[in-house]
């Protein structure tokens, strides 16, 4: 903190007084946070005139009805201040403690699952020192408060229908952190808002912050941090084939009648993709896939189908390479891939191949995600 001119000329007047020196004034923008910090919920009604817990005023919540103090503490355990947006938790109050973790992802992002679990400890950095434990939103919530309970050392919770439910600890479970803070009730993102406010409801009034991985940037009111926001749209490695999108149930015309997929590469993984040939990799099990394009050949489709069945994947059509066509390169695969593609109603294809997914979006004009370059190719 640096002293302002007046201050210095005070201290140095005590000096020479032999009296002692005048306490440091803090700077506007820490006056700011601490009154910030000091702030009560946004809904506090009048003064019921009597005290709560360590003598802290008690007020009616304007907006539940319950019986609030201006610490926070409700006394009816079933509606509490806490469950409000608005409601000032410390993290959200300061004027000085940030909102987001990092810089916002563009449009037409692929997110991967490594990338979410990076930003989920981004996350952790922003968190109250004092949190008394992680708490994930099923499902995918549980990734990201695996990832920051595990690094802060903290108890891990999934949030069931009545609250939070102990995952377990292992044998190191004895010796975690136990703080007497809020709970950090963490998902992976926020589109809408509706599952975060869910969650509220869940929490029943425990005291708590919420958090995000990523936001949208017009909910990111549902929480008090996140770590990116994340504009649509945008693609979700670990649940785009399980979603509403890839079924053609999305909003965002973007999307189309639904994705088309590629299969060695995508579906099950190639010599490329980081796991042994054929073994599961981004395997679409809730709906089945509108369009599979391969490069495999017809005569091949036997085994081809039958692998699919036994991973559990349903499909509408599947496209083989013809046996007729000489074997190839890249460029004839990517053709193959845009002829069928391009004609169909999808809007998205999702190619294991950098080098065919540019030229399959080149040729139709259409939006191709590619996993293993992290990247869509798009026309913006």
């Amino acid at each position: 903190m640096t002293p302002t001119a007046e201050h210095l000329a005070a201290r140095l007047a005590a000096r020479k007084a032999g009296a002692p020196p005048p306490a440091r004034e803090p700077r506007a923008d820490v006056r700011r946070a601490l009154a910030a910090l000091r702030a009560p919920c946004a809904h506090l009604g009048a003064d019921l005139g009597r005290a709560g817990c360590g003598g802290a005023k008690l007020h009616r919540c304007e907006r539940h009805g319950c019986t609030v103090s201006t610490a926070g503490k409700c006394l009816d355990a079933a509606r509490v201040c806490t469950e409000c947006p608005d409601y000032a938790s410390p993290v959200a109050r300061s004027a000085t403690a940030p909102r987001a973790a990092a810089a916002p992802l563009p449009r037409f992002s692929w997110v991967s699952t490594s990338q979410l679990v990076a930003d989920a400890i981004l996350l952790a950095g922003i968190l109250p020192t004092d949190c008394a434990g992680i708490v994930g939103v099923p499902r995918s919530g549980t990734i990201a408060a695996s990832a920051i309970a595990t690094h802060l050392h903290l108890p891990l919770y999934t949030l069931g229908k009545d609250g939070p439910v102990s995952v377990g600890a292992g044998s190191r479970g004895g010796s975690l952190y136990r703080a007497g803070g809020p709970l950090a009730v963490v998902d992976d993102t926020v589109y809408g808002g509706g599952a975060m406010q869910r969650a509220r409801r869940a929490m029943g009034g425990r005291p708590a912050v919420f958090a995000a991985v990523y936001v949208r940037p017009e909910s990111a009111h549902a929480v008090d941090v996140f770590a990116r926001e994340l504009p649509s749209p945008h693609l979700l490695s670990w649940n785009l084939f399980n979603n509403g999108p890839f079924a053609g149930r999305a909003a965002n015309p973007w999307y189309g009648a639904g994705a088309a997929l590629d299969l060695d590469g995508v579906i099950v993984h190639d010599k490329d993709s980081g796991g042994p040939v054929n073994a599961p990799y981004l395997v679409p099990r809730a709906h089945p896939v509108k369009l599979i394009v391969t490069g495999r050949r017809e005569k091949r489709r036997p085994e081809t189908e039958a692998l699919l069945r036994s991973l559990g994947v349903r499909w509408e059509r599947l496209e083989m390479y013809p046996d007729a066509e000489p074997w190839g390169s890249e460029e004839k695969w990517a053709r193959h891939k845009a002829r069928h593609y391009g004609a169909s109603a999808c809007g998205l294809y999702v190619e294991s191949c950098p080098i065919q997914a540019e030229m399959i979006h080149r040729f139709t004009g259409k939006p191709v995600a590619c996993p293993v370059a992290a990247r869509v190719f798009h026309t913006s």
